[in-house]
C-alpha cells in the first residue's frame, strides 16, 4: 500500500482572557519574558485610546488588558529594541503587533511548540513560552534567546 499524507487544519479559539494572559505573561515576567530584548511602548495614540475605552467601561487597565484592547480595536501594539536609544529609534528597531501578527503567532506557535490552547488551559504557558509567542508574532521566527 502506498504511503500517503492527509493534511487537515483544526480551528481553535483564543479567548479575550487567553490574549490577556499571553500578553501579561510576556510583559510582566520581565527579563524572563520579552524584557531582555524589547520594550513595550505605552505612549502611542492607540494605547491611550485603549486605556480611555477601558476606564470608561470601568475595567482595570492592566498591561495585558490594554494590549488586548489595542489589538481588538484593530490597532497595533508598538515595541522597540531594548538596546536601542529610545530617543533616536531606527525603523528596524521598532516592531508592531496587531491582529494579523497575533494570528501569525498563534499559527507558528502551534507548528513549533505544540498546542497553544492546551498550554494555556493546563497552566503550561510561562514566560519562556510567552517570549517565543511574541517573537513568532513580530518576526515569524525565534530571533532572541
Amino acid at each position: 500500500m502506498d504511503e500517503k499524507e492527509i493534511k487537515f487544519t483544526v480551528e481553535k479559539i483564543i479567548t479575550v482572557e487567553d490574549m490577556e494572559d499571553i500578553f501579561t505573561t510576556a510583559v510582566e515576567s520581565g527579563y524572563d519574558g520579552i524584557g531582555y530584548w524589547c520594550v513595550l511602548d505605552n505612549t502611542t495614540e492607540s494605547w491611550k485610546k485603549a486605556v480611555k475605552s477601558l476606564k470608561d467601561a470601568g475595567v482595570e487597565t492592566y498591561w495585558g488588558t490594554v494590549m488586548t484592547k489595542v489589538v481588538l480595536n484593530g490597532d497595533k501594539i508598538r515595541f522597540y529594541d531594548a538596546e536601542a536609544d529610545e530617543d533616536h529609534l531606527e525603523p528596524d528597531e521598532i516592531w508592531y503587533l496587531g491582529m494579523e501578527e497575533f494570528q501569525q503567532g498563534c499559527k507558528l506557535y502551534e507548528q513549533e511548540r505544540g498546542s497553544l490552547t492546551k498550554n494555556l488551559e493546563d497552566g503550561n504557558f510561562d514566560a519562556v513560552e510567552a517570549d517565543c509567542f511574541i517573537q513568532y508574532c513580530l518576526f515569524g521566527e525565534l530571533v532572541f534567546g
